[in-house]
């Protein structure tokens, strides 16, 4: 293994997302991992929706909106970590065959 192949996977490590990373941002904040992973406006709209239904939670639907909301948030978060690290591997890869 070179030198270069070295620094190339090192490079890649580094630009990958860790998925229990946004999991728990998003289980802390919902909203807040998505912008980990790199959507930043789906992530302040998550936010600040959740931030309303929670305030407005004594009316029994924002809470259950709230509930589900966070819910999927930490969903969501894992499945665009796991398609984050898979196109930045495909790009490598393709950066690698054209060399």
């Amino acid at each position: 293994m070179s030198i270069q192949d070295t620094i190339s996977h090192e490079r890649i490590r580094n630009q990958m997302k860790n998925k229990i990373v946004g999991i728990l941002l998003s289980f802390c904040f919902p909203g807040a991992g998505h912008m980990y992973a790199g959507q930043i406006m789906k992530g302040v709209i998550i936010l600040v929706t959740f931030t309303l239904c929670v305030i407005t939670s004594f009316l029994i639907v924002p809470g259950l909106i709230a509930m589900i909301l966070w819910g999927w948030a930490m969903y969501s978060v894992n499945n665009l970590v796991i398609e984050h690290n898979d196109r930045l591997l495909a790009n490598e890869l393709e950066n690698q065959k054209s060399i």
